[in-house]
């Protein structure tokens, strides 16, 4: 499959003076695109590189549900406020929920910071090696001005399993209780956990902490895994910033091949492949040559080069090409963040069996991707139905996958190139 050129496949290439002229409920693909575009701007720490142009009027009116969607209405407040016109209607109603938007967010990332400072005092006291991972990761290592401003649904943090039962203990002291276990870790949930606001940021909704006992990312029943890459523990290590992209690497790309992918995800990808030095490059060279593992790195780093074009992620993007097989190359070549993230996935045209064809790498891989596809074990559906597995109920899981496996193929359908 031959590949578009990188100017003709970059996510954003419509300008802003083309969106329609009158304002729908929902945005459509090249409007859409376009206000990504100018979100991902506006969210550059430097204001040197904000957008020369604010959004027109029409387009403020899903301004703030795209950017809180995205990850990014803290980070673009400021702009925003800085290039609105509060004489247009829709404008001043657009910039009241964008702002709103934006206080959910940072009152919930100061929430969870001081949770997250609470719980690390509390393992060390007790003595507990860990380490935190992604949101948590990020917030350690002080990437954005604001670490409150980068969204986060839970505390996440590496613990090696013999350890599990000290952690459990700190936690429930804290008055956290356990809730179910996954094939990638165990969820514990904060003493007031419910939904009180269904958008998602609010400092009240669910505050989960999720302890991992390997590192790594799995997709379709193949696994990419980094716990080795992890020097023995000490309370409160930090992971390299080579293995922290790692991980964040491989996990946006899974979320790309699920088609939920977010813009702060490859913000966190861009703002961390500045802060790489030599030996954190070689440290992704030495993962990346393992067999198969390139494919969970490269489709995440090559899609944020077209966005943040960095010397190192170039680097670091050609070195891990020649090891990800052609069919994922070609694939990204045709994507973009609109038809990658959940407003444009179900506009988007993609072959019934897009995953089948571009993520094995070779018949026995294939089996186990079909495998998953139609019969993944319990654990794998405890991710997609915690309430149901923590009831036990096993085979309302297998029907509840079954319902949706259908539809989406039902879908898929539909959308296949014509």
């Amino acid at each position: 499959m031959e590949g578009r050129s990188p100017l003709a496949s970059a996510p954003f290439s419509l300008p802003m003076t083309q969106l329609p002229r009158h304002p729908p409920t929902v945005l459509d693909g090249p409007a859409r695109r376009a206000l990504l575009s100018w979100l991902w701007a506006a969210a550059q720490p430097d204001p040197r590189r904000w957008p020369p142009a604010p959004p027109p009027p029409m387009a403020w009116s899903d301004l703030a549900t795209l950017a809180e969607g995205h990850g990014l209405a803290a980070m673009v407040l400021e702009a925003a406020q800085a290039q609105s016109d509060p004489a247009e209607a829709l404008v001043s109603q657009g910039l009241a929920r964008l702002m709103d938007a934006a206080d959910r967010t940072l009152t919930r990332g100061r929430r969870l910071a001081t949770e997250q400072a609470t719980l690390e005092k509390a393992l060390l006291r007790q003595g507990l090696p860990f380490a935190w991972l992604k949101g948590g990761w990020l917030t350690e290592a002080s990437l954005y001005p604001d670490p409150a401003a980068r969204p986060r649904a839970d505390l996440d943090l590496f613990v090696p399993e013999t350890f599990w039962p000290g952690v459990a203990e700190v936690l429930q002291g804290l008055g956290y209780r356990a809730a179910q276990r996954s094939w990638k870790h165990a969820v514990w949930l904060n003493a007031d956990h419910r939904v009180v606001d269904l958008r998602g940021e609010h400092p009240d909704n669910p505050r989960t902490v999720e302890v991992h006992a390997w590192l790594g990312e799995g997709f379709r029943g193949l696994r990419l895994d980094l716990s080795a890459e992890v020097a023995p523990l000490r309370p409160a290590q930090h992971l390299t910033r080579g293995l922290a992209l790692a991980h964040l690497a491989a996990h946006t790309s899974v979320a790309m091949l699920e088609r939920r992918l977010r813009l702060v995800q490859l913000m966190d990808l861009a703002l961390l492949a500045d802060q790489l030095k030599a030996d954190d490059l070689e440290q992704l060279r030495g993962i990346g040559s393992r067999r198969h593992a390139a494919r969970f790195l490269w489709p995440s780093l090559a899609l944020t080069a077209r966005l943040a074009p960095a010397p190192a992620l170039r680097q670091l993007v050609a070195a891990l090409e020649p090891a990800v097989s052609g069919d994922l190359r070609g694939w990204l070549a045709t994507q973009d963040v609109d038809g990658l993230s959940w407003p444009g996935r179900d506009a988007a045209r993609r072959p019934l069996l897009e995953i089948p064809r571009i993520w094995p790498a070779d018949r026995a891989e294939l089996l186990t991707v079909w495998r998953s596809i139609l019969l993944p074990p319990p654990e794998l559906l405890a991710d997609r139905y915690p309430e149901l597995a923590a009831e036990g109920r096993h085979v309302a899981m297998f029907v509840r996958h079954l319902g949706f496996t259908l539809r989406r193929a039902l879908r898929r359908w539909r959308q296949r190139p014509r």
